[in-house]
């Protein structure tokens, strides 16, 4: 059975330190304001789901047992793949740089 995957208190700080920073960039920018700021609830949710595909590939591996017994990828590292493409491409249309983003918060995204 597979543990079902909780925040620790070091991501949640993580999350509440990456959520407060793309708040204060899009603030200095003029862009906090509807509907550009539900943006950045949707990158945090895209966020979450990062965290938890990364947890299913360290449970799981990159290659799992199928019922038959051979093996197939595992379609979380796909998907994760997608979706930090996908958060990337949110942080663009927010007008906020990655590379900025990752200075003001001293870690990656």
């Amino acid at each position: 059975m597979i543990k079902k995957f909780e925040m620790t208190d070091s991501q949640k700080r993580q999350r509440e330190k990456i959520r407060k920073s793309i708040i204060k960039e899009m603030k200095a920018n003029n862009l906090y304001k509807e509907p550009l700021a539900d943006m950045v609830e949707r990158y945090m949710k895209l966020w979450d789901n990062c965290l938890m595909l990364e947890h299913d590939i360290e449970t799981r591996g990159v290659q799992i047992k199928t019922i038959k017994g051979d093996y197939k990828k595992n379609d979380s590292t796909v998907v994760l793949v997608n979706t930090n493409k996908q958060m990337l491409i949110l942080l663009e249309k927010i007008g906020i740089s990655a590379t900025k983003v990752k200075a003001d918060i001293g870690g990656s995204i």
